[in-house]
């Protein structure tokens, strides 16, 4: 028995929304050294902004930073939507600085340096300092929910 090519059509949609494609993660490239927590753009992104777009998006993606010193600036600890205070990385997400010449993030002291709530994050050649503040972690509060 052949089946009609319409019947193979209709199949091959419901599957595709049943199963949906993964596409790869995207790429977000630190271009500025101030902390911002505007939009991210190709030609202006903050290393905060870049966060932000990440958390924003399914899946995994990465945040590439440039050699440099890039100082929390904007206070406000605890809250946990990364617009203020600590840089909280709330999806699946690798950020990697230059292996010559890593990359300083520096805390305010008031708020650790990174609030991550991911179970996949991954960070290569970055240099963390200056954290601080009363809850738990310094540098670095990691929690998978």
């Amino acid at each position: 028995m052949r089946i009609p090519v319409f019947v193979i059509i209709l199949l091959v949609a419901l599957l595709s929304l049943t199963f949906p494609t993964f596409l790869p993660g995207a790429t977000f490239i630190v271009t500025k050294t101030t902390d911002d927590n505007g939009p991210c753009s190709v030609a202006d992104c903050a290393l905060r902004e870049a966060i932000l777009a990440a958390n924003a998006l399914p899946g995994a993606d990465t945040v590439a930073i440039s050699p440099g010193t890039y100082a929390l600036t904007l206070a406000g600890p605890g809250e946990d939507l990364g617009l203020s205070g600590d840089l909280d990385i709330r999806d699946d997400l690798e950020v990697s600085g230059d292996p010559l010449d890593p990359p300083t993030i520096v805390g305010d002291g008031l708020d650790r340096v990174l609030h991550i709530n991911s179970s996949a994050v991954g960070l290569s050649a970055l240099t963390l300092t200056g954290g601080g503040g009363n809850g738990p972690g310094g540098g670095i509060f990691a929690f998978a929910s």
